[in-house]
């Protein structure tokens, strides 16, 4: 396995089977009521190539983060949003504490992802010093 791991890095290329994925619906609701609006999708992918994509995640991480905020919180491991909430609270109470105002803007950006320009992403990973077989 690991001849094929380093085949398929080494030429950036991930095989297609194991691209490949089952979809199973998963209820939001129960009982769902509609297709579209009550069921989420979970993909099976395999395993081959979970452990392919996280040799390839824990590089991409330990690469850049360093280089990213403290304060980011989203997609790191042991990041959780509980740690962001008590963060958050911590620092509203020391404003008060200390008399100052606080104001709150959340925005909740629905299938973020499905609207990143992927070119400026995969720039925004090369200026970060991210190897090209990587990206």
């Amino acid at each position: 396995m690991c001849a094929i791991f380093d085949a398929s890095i080494g030429v950036s290329c991930v095989p297609t089977q194991w691209k490949e994925a089952n979809i199973i619906p998963v209820p939001k609701v129960s009982p769902p009521q509609s297709i579209e609006t009550d069921l989420r999708h979970t993909l099976l992918i395999s395993t081959l190539g979970k452990v392919l994509e996280t040799f390839v995640g824990c590089w991409i991480m330990q690469h850049i983060d360093s280089k990213t905020d403290s304060s980011q919180y989203g997609a790191f491991r042991k990041k959780l949003t509980t740690h962001a909430l008590v963060n958050m609270t911590h620092h509203w109470h020391s404003a008060v504490d200390k008399g100052q105002s606080v104001r709150i803007l959340i925005v909740d950006f629905a299938k973020a992802f499905d609207h990143v320009d992927h070119n400026i992403l995969v720039d925004k990973m090369r200026s970060l010093g991210l190897l090209d077989i990587i990206v």
